[in-house]
Protein backbone atom coordinates (compact mmCIF):
# COMPACT_ATOMS: atom_id res chain seq x y z
CA UNK A 1 0.00 0.00 0.00
CA UNK A 2 2.87 2.33 0.58
CA UNK A 3 4.34 2.07 -2.46
CA UNK A 4 1.36 2.14 -4.29
CA UNK A 5 0.55 5.84 -2.29
CA UNK A 6 4.10 7.31 -2.65
CA UNK A 7 4.06 10.37 -5.13
CA UNK A 8 5.59 9.96 -8.59
CA UNK A 9 8.86 12.29 -8.69
CA UNK A 10 7.38 14.82 -11.51
CA UNK A 11 9.43 14.00 -14.77
CA UNK A 12 12.23 15.61 -15.39
CA UNK A 13 12.20 18.67 -18.26
CA UNK A 14 15.25 19.30 -19.67
CA UNK A 15 15.42 23.25 -22.08
CA UNK A 16 14.97 22.44 -25.59
CA UNK A 17 18.39 23.33 -27.89
CA UNK A 18 17.31 25.71 -29.97
CA UNK A 19 19.07 24.71 -33.66
CA UNK A 20 20.13 27.54 -35.93
CA UNK A 21 16.91 27.44 -37.66
CA UNK A 22 14.94 28.35 -34.17
CA UNK A 23 17.27 31.06 -33.67
CA UNK A 24 16.63 32.71 -37.51
CA UNK A 25 13.14 32.76 -36.33
CA UNK A 26 13.54 34.25 -32.94
CA UNK A 27 16.14 36.49 -33.03
CA UNK A 28 16.52 39.81 -34.68
CA UNK A 29 17.89 40.04 -38.30
CA UNK A 30 21.08 41.42 -38.80
CA UNK A 31 22.93 41.73 -41.95
CA UNK A 32 26.17 40.43 -40.53
CA UNK A 33 24.63 37.64 -39.29
CA UNK A 34 22.62 36.40 -42.64
CA UNK A 35 26.06 36.36 -44.00
CA UNK A 36 27.59 34.48 -41.32
CA UNK A 37 24.86 31.88 -41.94
CA UNK A 38 25.22 32.03 -45.65
CA UNK A 39 29.05 31.71 -45.21
CA UNK A 40 28.79 28.72 -42.80
CA UNK A 41 26.06 26.82 -45.08
CA UNK A 42 28.08 27.15 -47.94
CA UNK A 43 30.75 24.79 -46.96
CA UNK A 44 28.14 21.97 -46.33
CA UNK A 45 26.61 20.66 -49.55
CA UNK A 46 23.51 20.75 -51.25
CA UNK A 47 21.05 19.90 -49.09
CA UNK A 48 21.74 23.02 -47.25
CA UNK A 49 21.15 25.20 -50.20
CA UNK A 50 17.61 26.00 -49.58
CA UNK A 51 18.95 27.63 -46.23
CA UNK A 52 21.26 29.80 -47.67
CA UNK A 53 18.24 30.94 -49.81
CA UNK A 54 16.23 31.91 -46.94
CA UNK A 55 18.73 33.57 -45.48
CA UNK A 56 19.49 35.64 -48.98
CA UNK A 57 15.72 36.55 -49.02
CA UNK A 58 15.43 37.68 -44.91
CA UNK A 59 18.97 40.06 -46.49
CA UNK A 60 16.32 41.31 -49.40
CA UNK A 61 13.18 41.30 -47.75
CA UNK A 62 14.01 43.08 -44.35
CA UNK A 63 15.83 45.42 -46.65
CA UNK A 64 19.28 44.68 -44.13
CA UNK A 65 21.86 45.96 -47.66
CA UNK A 66 19.87 49.01 -47.93
CA UNK A 67 19.87 49.95 -44.26
CA UNK A 68 24.31 49.27 -44.11
CA UNK A 69 24.30 52.42 -46.95
CA UNK A 70 24.68 49.26 -49.90
CA UNK A 71 22.29 50.25 -53.09
CA UNK A 72 20.98 47.73 -53.38
CA UNK A 73 21.06 43.89 -52.59
CA UNK A 74 22.73 42.25 -55.12
CA UNK A 75 25.77 45.05 -54.71
CA UNK A 76 25.76 43.57 -51.33
CA UNK A 77 26.26 39.99 -52.76
CA UNK A 78 28.43 40.91 -55.21
CA UNK A 79 30.76 43.08 -52.98
CA UNK A 80 30.75 40.86 -49.75
CA UNK A 81 29.54 37.43 -50.78
CA UNK A 82 32.18 36.89 -53.80
CA UNK A 83 32.93 33.37 -52.95
CA UNK A 84 29.41 32.49 -54.84
CA UNK A 85 27.91 34.41 -57.67
CA UNK A 86 24.81 36.42 -57.50
CA UNK A 87 23.14 34.31 -59.84
CA UNK A 88 23.25 31.47 -58.08
CA UNK A 89 22.15 33.07 -54.81
CA UNK A 90 19.27 34.48 -56.34
CA UNK A 91 18.25 30.84 -57.49
CA UNK A 92 18.84 29.69 -53.96
CA UNK A 93 16.69 32.57 -52.57
CA UNK A 94 13.43 31.92 -55.33
CA UNK A 95 13.27 28.07 -54.68
CA UNK A 96 12.87 29.14 -50.69
CA UNK A 97 10.60 31.45 -51.86
CA UNK A 98 9.09 28.87 -54.12
CA UNK A 99 8.91 25.41 -52.38
CA UNK A 100 9.05 24.36 -48.36
CA UNK A 101 12.42 23.08 -47.59
CA UNK A 102 11.73 19.44 -47.60
CA UNK A 103 11.10 19.73 -51.17
CA UNK A 104 14.32 21.74 -51.74
CA UNK A 105 16.26 18.27 -50.15
CA UNK A 106 14.14 16.09 -52.09
CA UNK A 107 14.75 17.56 -55.46
CA UNK A 108 17.93 20.33 -54.93
CA UNK A 109 17.75 23.55 -55.66
CA UNK A 110 19.04 23.39 -59.36
CA UNK A 111 16.52 21.28 -60.37
CA UNK A 112 13.67 23.33 -58.61
CA UNK A 113 15.12 26.76 -59.83
CA UNK A 114 14.95 25.50 -63.70
CA UNK A 115 11.38 23.74 -62.95
CA UNK A 116 10.63 27.71 -61.75
CA UNK A 117 12.11 28.91 -65.08
CA UNK A 118 10.15 26.63 -66.98
CA UNK A 119 7.04 27.45 -65.26
CA UNK A 120 7.52 31.07 -65.66
CA UNK A 121 8.33 30.89 -69.51
CA UNK A 122 5.33 28.55 -70.38
CA UNK A 123 3.14 30.75 -68.64
CA UNK A 124 1.76 28.00 -66.25
CA UNK A 125 0.92 28.59 -62.53
CA UNK A 126 3.13 27.79 -60.14
CA UNK A 127 3.30 23.96 -58.57
CA UNK A 128 1.22 23.68 -55.23
CA UNK A 129 2.73 20.74 -52.72
CA UNK A 130 5.02 18.42 -53.97
CA UNK A 131 5.97 18.90 -58.00
CA UNK A 132 6.93 15.70 -58.91
CA UNK A 133 4.49 14.86 -60.94
CA UNK A 134 4.39 18.29 -62.52
CA UNK A 135 4.80 17.30 -66.57
CA UNK A 136 7.53 19.00 -68.34
CA UNK A 137 7.58 19.04 -72.48
CA UNK A 138 11.24 17.38 -72.83
CA UNK A 139 12.27 17.83 -76.78
CA UNK A 140 13.24 14.56 -79.03
CA UNK A 141 15.91 14.49 -81.63
CA UNK A 142 13.16 13.66 -84.31
CA UNK A 143 11.70 17.45 -83.45
CA UNK A 144 8.81 16.71 -80.96
CA UNK A 145 8.27 16.41 -77.11
CA UNK A 146 7.37 13.94 -74.54
CA UNK A 147 5.46 14.92 -71.28
CA UNK A 148 7.89 13.74 -68.40
CA UNK A 149 6.87 14.03 -64.90
CA UNK A 150 9.65 16.75 -63.10
CA UNK A 151 10.75 14.13 -61.08
CA UNK A 152 12.23 11.28 -64.03
CA UNK A 153 13.73 14.62 -65.30
CA UNK A 154 17.52 15.16 -65.48
CA UNK A 155 18.96 18.57 -65.16
CA UNK A 156 19.94 18.41 -68.92
CA UNK A 157 16.35 17.15 -69.65
CA UNK A 158 15.02 20.45 -67.74
CA UNK A 159 17.61 22.22 -69.40
CA UNK A 160 16.35 21.65 -72.94
CA UNK A 161 12.99 22.25 -72.31
CA UNK A 162 13.24 25.32 -71.21
CA UNK A 163 15.83 26.35 -73.92
CA UNK A 164 12.68 25.02 -76.81
CA UNK A 165 10.33 27.30 -74.64
CA UNK A 166 12.53 30.25 -75.38
CA UNK A 167 12.94 29.34 -79.19
CA UNK A 168 11.22 31.74 -81.34
CA UNK A 169 7.43 30.67 -81.96
CA UNK A 170 6.42 29.58 -85.12
CA UNK A 171 2.79 31.15 -85.63
CA UNK A 172 0.69 30.12 -88.13
CA UNK A 173 -0.05 32.09 -90.69
CA UNK A 174 -3.36 33.65 -89.68
CA UNK A 175 -2.42 34.31 -86.39
CA UNK A 176 0.88 36.29 -87.07
CA UNK A 177 -1.35 38.22 -89.52
CA UNK A 178 -3.50 38.93 -86.78
CA UNK A 179 -0.59 39.76 -84.77
CA UNK A 180 1.25 41.99 -87.13
CA UNK A 181 -2.25 43.94 -87.38
CA UNK A 182 -2.58 44.43 -84.01
CA UNK A 183 1.08 45.51 -83.31
CA UNK A 184 0.59 47.86 -86.07
CA UNK A 185 -3.04 49.71 -84.58
CA UNK A 186 -0.97 49.70 -81.11
CA UNK A 187 1.77 51.70 -82.73
CA UNK A 188 -0.31 54.34 -84.20
CA UNK A 189 -2.00 55.05 -80.85
CA UNK A 190 0.59 54.73 -78.48
CA UNK A 191 3.87 55.25 -80.64
CA UNK A 192 6.22 52.75 -82.15
CA UNK A 193 7.19 49.82 -80.56
CA UNK A 194 5.83 52.04 -77.23
CA UNK A 195 3.43 48.84 -76.22
CA UNK A 196 4.50 45.68 -77.79
CA UNK A 197 2.29 42.46 -78.39
CA UNK A 198 4.09 38.82 -78.18
CA UNK A 199 2.18 36.17 -78.63
CA UNK A 200 2.93 32.39 -77.53
CA UNK A 201 1.44 29.25 -78.24
CA UNK A 202 -0.37 27.57 -75.44
CA UNK A 203 -1.51 23.66 -76.95
CA UNK A 204 -3.31 25.06 -80.01
CA UNK A 205 -4.65 28.44 -78.88
CA UNK A 206 -2.31 31.43 -79.92
CA UNK A 207 -2.00 33.41 -76.51
CA UNK A 208 -0.93 37.68 -76.46
CA UNK A 209 0.71 39.17 -73.86
CA UNK A 210 0.80 43.19 -73.49
CA UNK A 211 3.61 44.74 -72.27
CA UNK A 212 3.43 47.44 -69.32
CA UNK A 213 0.83 50.43 -69.81
CA UNK A 214 -0.05 53.47 -68.08
CA UNK A 215 -3.40 52.74 -66.11
CA UNK A 216 -4.66 56.18 -67.61
CA UNK A 217 -4.38 54.99 -71.26
CA UNK A 218 -6.81 51.95 -70.74
CA UNK A 219 -9.53 53.97 -73.04
CA UNK A 220 -7.01 54.39 -75.16
CA UNK A 221 -6.24 50.57 -75.50
CA UNK A 222 -9.93 49.38 -75.58
CA UNK A 223 -10.00 51.54 -78.63
CA UNK A 224 -7.25 49.95 -80.46
CA UNK A 225 -8.24 46.69 -78.89
CA UNK A 226 -11.69 47.50 -80.68
CA UNK A 227 -10.06 48.73 -84.17
CA UNK A 228 -7.98 45.63 -84.30
CA UNK A 229 -10.57 43.22 -83.67
CA UNK A 230 -12.65 45.07 -86.85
Amino acid sequence: MAAKNAKKKPAKIFPVKKSRTMRDATASLTLDGEKGFILDLLTKGEDFHWQIGQHVNNIIDQGLATQAHFPTAIAYFAKELKQVPVATLSRYGAVAKGFPEEIGKKYGCTKLAELLAYEAAAHLGPVSGDPGTAVIQVPTKGGGTVPTPFQSCSSGDLTAALAALKAPVQLPTEAAAKLASLQSTLDVAFGKKRLEAKAHLRGRKVVVQLGAFDLDSLALLADALKAAAS
